[in-house]
């Protein structure tokens, strides 16, 4: 496998937790050549030409297939998340200035317009940082920020950057236990004040990690720990053997419709996230429990009729209609996850299941050459039309499997060279 653009796993990727029956398969190898090609031949020349603010700063996300503008409308969640894109790009893929640019200058369109007179993170603004919805209640936009920023100042590393990250993240704490916070997330089926909710630890497990890995801090040790605890404890179900997406504010389980709800590609995805996050807690055995869940969930969701992952499910209603790119982006960095740490063959089963799935279904053709499509129906037939593109969870997964791949190759034993 070519590492082109200077990439290395070196710093990134503990090479010394990969499994010695990990090994970069020629159809592995294959598979990172063509997430390579997708990435920097497809998704970021698309970017670059029709969502990239080169002039103000930030995303426009709200483009069809063939890159045409729907809204003008910038939302904080695409702007943090767009800017982790752009400065992992950076850092872990040679440096590439035009990266940082772009990273650059969203970071200073959210210090200059992203935020409202109390310091809270808004919904959205206009294309000029005009404001356009009020502040994001839920807390979301606050940490995808926060993450962007952590990820910017790990490139570049500047402290100034860094810290306010974690102001950004202490105010979206703030929100996530306020017993008060009414925000309605629109997926639950009920909704009363001061919910705890799946996601809202799930990003903070990833925002910690990450800080974690290039500023050791202990008070920031101990809140990765107590989240992950959260997620392994009070959220799993113990009748169901699932990860349940809202409990009340005490993390109690009330006996209402959020009992049996579950959706299932945010546990899988913050399984791979406490599996990353490993190295940094004190105990090991947190590995083999978050392998376990990641596949109980993965088998629970996956659709052995038609294929794909139903990503939410009621047990007493069914699995809600459709398919999501999303929940198969981060199945697929989960299972290369798996593999690399254990070598088991189902893993890699898994890995070639979903990426042919994946491929098949949601890329499509627009003007400009492949793109992805957010969603699909249950037969996997994506919309004709879009209004909305996604600048995250794609790319994410591009980039995160090909360092996982590179680990492997890295790692491997000399009669294998």
């Amino acid at each position: 496998m070519t590492r082109e653009r200077g990439a290395s796993p070196e710093g990134r990727i503990r090479t010394n937790r990969i499994s010695p029956k990990a090994v970069l398969t020629p159809a592995l190898a294959a598979i990172g050549e063509r997430y390579r090609r997708e990435l920097f031949e497809e998704y970021f020349p698309f970017w670059d030409r029709f969502a990239v603010d080169h002039e103000r700063g930030g995303f426009f996300c709200w483009l069809d297939y063939d890159g045409q503008r729907v809204s003008d409308e910038k939302y904080m969640w695409y702007q943090g998340r767009g800017l982790w894109i752009y400065a992992h790009a950076y850092r872990c893929f040679g440096h590439d200035s035009r990266f940082l640019e772009i990273a650059r200058k969203t970071y200073e369109f959210l210090l200059a317009h992203g935020r409202d007179e109390e310091g809270l993170w808004r919904r959205s603004v206009g294309p000029n940082g005009e404001p356009t919805e009020p502040a994001d209640g839920m807390g979301y936009a606050g940490m995808f920020v926060a993450e962007g920023m952590q990820e910017l100042a790990r490139a570049t590393g500047d402290a100034t950057v860094l810290e306010n990250a974690l102001v950004a993240c202490r105010l979206s704490r703030r929100l996530f236990d306020d017993p008060t916070r009414n925000a309605k997330p629109d997926y639950l089926p009920v909704h009363y004040p001061g919910l705890r909710l799946l996601g809202h630890e799930m990003v903070r497990i990833r925002f910690l990690t990450q800080v974690l890995q290039h500023h050791p801090d202990a008070v920031l040790q101990a809140e990765l720990a107590e989240a992950v605890a959260h997620v392994l404890g009070p959220f799993h179900h113990p009748l169901h053997q699932l990860t349940s997406e809202a409990l009340d504010h005490e993390r109690q389980r009330p006996a209402d419709a959020n009992e049996d709800f579950f959706l299932l590609g945010h546990a899988m995805e913050t399984m791979w996230m406490i599996l990353d996050a490993v190295p940094l807690l004190k105990d090991p055995s947190i590995q083999d429990t978050a392998i376990q869940r990641f596949r109980r969930h993965g088998d629970a969701s996956w659709d052995k009729a038609r294929g794909g992952f139903r990503t939410a499910v009621s047990l007493s209603h069914g699995p809600l209609p459709g398919r999501l790119l999303w929940h198969h982006d981060e199945a697929l960095i989960g299972n290369l996850m798996l593999y690399a740490l254990t070598g088991e063959a189902r893993a890699l089963e898994e890995f070639f299941r979903i990426d042919d799935y994946t491929t098949k279904t949601f890329r499509v053709s627009g003007r400009s050459g492949p793109v992805w499509a957010l969603e699909a129906d249950d037969n996997g037939r994506p919309p004709a039309r879009v209004s909305r593109m996604g600048n995250y969870h794609l790319p994410r997964r591009l980039m995160l499997c090909l360092e996982w791949l590179e680990a492997i190759e890295h790692n491997r034993p000399a009669n294998l060279k």
